[in-house]
C-alpha cells in the first residue's frame, strides 16, 4: 500500500518513521489589510466527477491536480487544467488512481498512480504527452515532485516496504528518453542502526538543487543537496532560539523556506534561509491568532505559501482549528481567504494553497457545500 511520510490520503493507513512523525507541523495566518487581491477562476470537474483539487501551476497558469468521485479514496484520476478546459490525464491500465503533481513552463507533467496495488509509481509525459513509468518500483513508493526544463524529476521514493526513504533525481536516457538513470542523493551521516536512515526531498529548483530533511536514531536535520556530480549534502543551520527543522521549498535564486521548532512554544514556526554562503537562518512572521505555521513554497518574488494552525495542547500537539492556507509577500503575512472577494469568500473556503509560480498566480484548493473545488487565484495588483 501506499506509504507517504509528510502527506496522508484518506482510506490508506500508514506507518512513518518517528523522526518524520515529530514534524507533522502547521502553520499561520495573517491581517486582511493587505491591498493585494485575488481573483479567483473556479477550474471545472472533469467530466463524471464530483470534485477536484489542484496542485500545480506552471508560469503559463496551466494547473495540474486531480479529480475524484463524491467519495474520494483512492480512486482520483489525474488531469490537467489548459485555457480553462479539463483534460483526464488517464490511469494504468490496472490501476485504480492517478494524480498530478507538477507541470513545468514546457508542458511536462509528473505524478503518482498505482498498478491496481495502491502503490504509487512515479510517472512523467513526454514530449507527446505520453506517460511513462520512470522508476518501476512495484513493491515500493515513488513521489516526483518536480520536472527539469530538459525532463530530469526530482522526488524521493522506497524500495519496499523495509527499505529506506531516498531522495532523488531521475534523468532522461539520451539515447531512449522512455528510460530514467537514477541518481540517489547522498544520506546524513552518523547512524547507529543504518535501517533508520532516512530522507525526503520536498523541493527542487530549476538547477537541480533538492531541500528536504534527512534523518536516522541519532536525529534529524534540514538539508540542501547541491547540484554538483554527487549531489553534495549540506546540513542547513537552526535559526537563532530554533530546533529541529525541515526544508520545504527552494527557489531559484537558491532562497529555502520551511519550519521548525522555537525554544520553549508550542506549535512550529516558518523558516527562512538566506541565499549566502552560510545559508543564514531566521524565524518568518506569525500571524496573529495563530500559534503554528509553515512555510512550503516560494517563487522567485519571495512571495511564500504555506498554512496555518493553532496547538490546543501544547502537549499533545492537538490542532484546535483545520489548517487555513496563507501567503508571506509585500512584507506581511496574510490569509489567503481574506484577499479575496468578500461575495465569493462567502461561499468558498481555501482549504490548501498548493503551488505559485513566477507571475504570483495560486493553484489552491476550496471548499463548497462540503465539495473540493480547483482552483487559480490570480493576483490582480
Amino acid at each position: 500500500m501506499a506509504q507517504h511520510p509528510f502527506q496522508i490520503s484518506p482510506g490508506i493507513p500508514r506507518s512513518l518513521p518517528a523522526w518524520l512523525g515529530l514534524l507533522s507541523l502547521l502553520v499561520a495566518t495573517g491581517s486582511a489589510s493587505a491591498q493585494v487581491r485575488y481573483a479567483v477562476t473556479e477550474l471545472p470537474l472533469l467530466p463524471g466527477s464530483a470534485q477536484c483539487t489542484a496542485t500545480g501551476v506552471n508560469d503559463l497558469a496551466e494547473v495540474v491536480g486531480h479529480c475524484a468521485p463524491l467519495v474520494e479514496d483512492w480512486n482520483q484520476t489525474a488531469v490537467v487544467w489548459r485555457q480553462g478546459a479539463v483534460t483526464a490525464l488517464g490511469k494504468w491500465p490496472s490501476g485504480t488512481y492517478s494524480q498530478g503533481t507538477v507541470i513545468n513552463s514546457f508542458g511536462r507533467m509528473a505524478g503518482h498512480a498505482d498498478e491496481g496495488n495502491l502503490r504509487p509509481q512515479g510517472w512523467v509525459t513526454l514530449g507527446n504527452g505520453r506517460w511513462v513509468n520512470f522508476f518501476p518500483n512495484s513493491s515500493g513508493n515513488t513521489y516526483p515532485l518536480f520536472v527539469g526544463d530538459d525532463g530530469w524529476v526530482g522526488g524521493y521514493f522506497i524500495k519496499g516496504s523495509r527499505g529506506n526513504w531516498t531522495a532523488a533525481i531521475w534523468r532522461p536516457d539520451a539515447k531512449d528518453p522512455t528510460r530514467y538513470r537514477l541518481e540517489a542523493f547522498p544520506q546524513l551521516p552518523g547512524a547507529t542502526n543504518v535501517r533508520s536512515i532516512q530522507s525526503v526531498a520536498m523541493g527542487f529548483n530549476r538547477a537541480g538543487v533538492g531541500v528536504g530533511q534527512a534523518g536516522h536514531d541519532n536525529g534529524a536535520q534540514p538539508v540542501l543537496w547541491r547540484n554538483d556530480a554527487k549531489h553534495t549534502l549540506e546540513v542547513l543551520p537552526a535559526p537563532p532560539g530554533g530546533g529541529a527543522s525541515i526544508a520545504n521549498a527552494i527557489n531559484d535564486l537558491g532562497q529555502v523556506v520551511g519550519d521548525g521548532g522555537k525554544d520553549g512554544q508550542p506549535g512550529s514556526y516558518p523558516v527562512f534561509w538566506a541565499n549566502d554562503s552560510r545559508h543564514t537562518a531566521s524565524f518568518m512572521a506569525q500571524l496573529p491568532g495563530y500559534n503554528s505555521a509553515r512555510a512550503l513554497a516560494i517563487n522567485n518574488l519571495g512571495q511564500v505559501l504555506g498554512e496555518a494552525a493553532n496547538y490546543a495542547d501544547p502537549v499533545t500537539g492537538s490542532p484546535a482549528r483545520t489548517e487555513i492556507p496563507l501567503i508571506w509577500r509585500d512584507g506581511g503575512v496574510f490569509a489567503l481567504q481574506s484577499l479575496i472577494d468578500p461575495a465569493v469568500a462567502a461561499s468558498l473556503r481555501l482549504l490548501k494553497a498548493g503551488d505559485i509560480n513566477e507571475q504570483g498566480a495560486i493553484a489552491a484548493t476550496g471548499q463548497r457545500n462540503g465539495l473540493n473545488r480547483a482552483l487559480l487565484l490570480t493576483p490582480l495588483n
